[in-house]
């Protein structure tokens, strides 16, 4: 996982890096409810390369609003209501965007 995780990162940063207001949406669920394993690597991965990433992108994480049983509203991606934050490492994103500054 670890290698295809850091080749789909070259390619979205060589993406974002050629397109002057590109962004990059990403989430590791694909239903709701599913669990968030590839949301905590994609957030390990962003944490661990966030020194060189933050000099040159912006970082944000989601945070979806969910029901009672903790399940995120809606569907994604254009239901999901929530909000955008500063990207650090100890909070659980459901969702990344990155953007060069």
């Amino acid at each position: 996982m670890d290698k295809i995780l850091a080749t789909v990162g070259f390619a979205v940063i060589e993406f974002v890096g050629t397109r002057e207001k590109a962004s990059i949406i990403a989430t590791g669920r694909t239903l709701p409810g599913e669990n968030p394993t590839r949301n905590r690597k994609y957030r390990m991965s962003i944490g661990k390369h966030l020194d060189w990433l933050a000099r040159e992108y912006y970082i944000l994480g989601f945070i979806a609003k969910r029901d009672d049983d903790r399940q995120i509203i809606g569907q994604w991606p254009h239901g999901w209501s929530g909000t955008w934050k500063v990207f650090n490492r100890q909070t659980n994103f459901d969702a990344f965007l990155l953007r060069r500054k």
